[in-house]
């Protein structure tokens, strides 16, 4: 099965916005995406210098980066604001070989492509010694246990949001970190988020609810059981 891009192009061009602030879910995925990368990018040396970044999937989020950046997106609605900007396909950037120093894809941009696509494309514009940071979706997460998806590398399923039904691939971690392997990405961190927030909605289905239990999740991310079948995972790897 396989996610078709104009129907995902569809979906978000009905959009108001592409984080409501009524869905404390996303509302909290957000704010988690937004701390760590502004912990990064303040910490890291390589990436306080004045460099654009490569937002692909941007969806005309800035995260609070201060760096000048250039946003992708299946869709001009949300970016065309900006002074660069590029409608495209995840899976084929039209940028030439080593032109980002540094690039983020957030939000389960990845949920939407063919990773190894996707991985592909990202490492061939980068250029040598880049920071990479990588979000997406975890197929270990516990809302999908007992389902065929769970723990699965790659597999395509039905969740919710904006209140619909909504289809996107989840990847197992493990799968995602040998796609970056091999094309020359190493990891240097990785965080988990969404818990046991995870668990309570596949049994709640309230997207509001669950997320209460989020706050939980620097407890709850000390136990490993717990920490590896988080809903969300972020990755931040450089490119050797």
């Amino acid at each position: 099965m396989q996610i078709d891009p104009k129907k995902v192009k569809e979906f978000y061009e009905n959009q108001e916005t592409i984080w409501p602030s009524k869905d404390k879910w996303h509302q909290f995925t957000k704010e988690s995406i937004e701390k760590y990368l502004q912990f990064k990018y303040k910490n890291i040396k390589t990436l306080r210098t004045t460099h654009t970044i490569l937002n692909i999937g941007s969806g005309g989020s800035n995260y609070g980066l201060s760096n000048d950046m250039h946003h992708v997106d299946l869709t001009e609605k949300f970016i065309s604001k900006y002074k660069n900007f590029t409608v495209a396909n995840a899976e084929e950037l039209p940028f030439k070989t080593q032109s980002f120093e540094s690039a983020i894809c957030v939000g389960s941009v990845i949920n939407y492509c063919d990773a190894a696509k996707c991985i592909e494309e990202i490492a061939r514009v980068l250029k040598s010694n880049s920071y990479f940071f990588l979000e997406f979706e975890n197929s270990w997460s516990m809302e999908f246990s007992n389902s065929n998806a769970h723990k699965q590398m790659a597999a395509v399923v039905k969740t919710r949001y904006f209140d619909e039904e909504h289809m996107l691939w989840v990847y197992s971690p493990q799968h995602i970190i040998s796609l970056l392997n091999v094309y020359g990405f190493e990891i240097k961190h990785i965080k988990h988020f969404h818990l046991v927030s995870s668990l309570i909605y596949k049994f709640t289905k309230n997207e509001n609810l669950s997320s209460f239990f989020s706050l939980l999740d620097p407890v709850m991310s000390k136990f490993p059981f717990l920490k590896k079948r988080s809903h969300n995972v972020i990755l931040t790897c450089v490119k050797n």
